[in-house]
């Protein structure tokens, strides 16, 4: 396993202002553009959850082709994650765990055992573990408020501003593969 915070690709980084200051790969795959349908895999609860999801990131042009299935783990993550809290919401986090029952009486009826403890239910567990996944995958695409944060994205870009103009802003006009002027000390 690496150190340090997951690498973001150059893009990210342009809208970010290369906060850390370090020099871009602009030499990195670029994914092409394309359509986007639901994987096959997904059933219509994710379908729909793909619909409200993918579009603001493609948008963005954080949502390529190349990441179709990806993406289409977190819906199928989601919709389970989503399933589960209504369980979880009708049922509880815990049951109670009882006793033996205990020698039938006279009449012939078993009687309950008292309760001894509470377990809790395996549902909640898997929420656990899928919230952990879950903020995994919106971190990679930048959907936490706290990766949000990170991301500075001006009106023209949403409404169709290019990569280019990015790094002309970012970098006063200089496009990637020009030399970088060097300031005199």
């Amino acid at each position: 396993m690496t150190r340090g915070p997951a690498p973001k690709l150059t893009k990210e980084k342009l809208l970010a202002g290369n906060p850390g200051g370090r020099p871009l790969n602009f030499d990195e795959p670029k994914f092409p553009d394309g359509e986007m349908p639901a994987p096959e895999f997904l059933d219509d609860s994710g379908k729909r959850l793909w619909q409200e999801i993918v579009p603001p990131l493609k948008l963005l042009g954080l949502a390529k082709p190349a990441n179709r299935e990806v993406l289409g783990r977190y819906c199928e993550m989601l919709v389970r994650y989503r399933e589960l809290l209504v369980f979880i919401r009708k049922s509880g986090t815990t049951y109670p765990v009882r006793a033996p029952a205990g020698v039938p009486d006279a009449k012939g009826k078993t009687r309950v055992g008292p309760i001894i403890g509470f377990k809790e239910w395996p549902q909640y567990k898997q929420v656990r573990e899928l919230e952990k996944n879950l903020l995994i995958y919106e971190r990679e695409f930048g959907i936490t408020p706290a990766a949000a944060t990170r991301v500075k994205i001006k009106q023209e870009v949403v409404s169709g501003g290019s990569t280019k103009d990015l790094k002309a802003q970012y970098f006063g006009g200089i496009a990637p593969g020009n030399p970088i002027p060097i300031r005199a000390s």
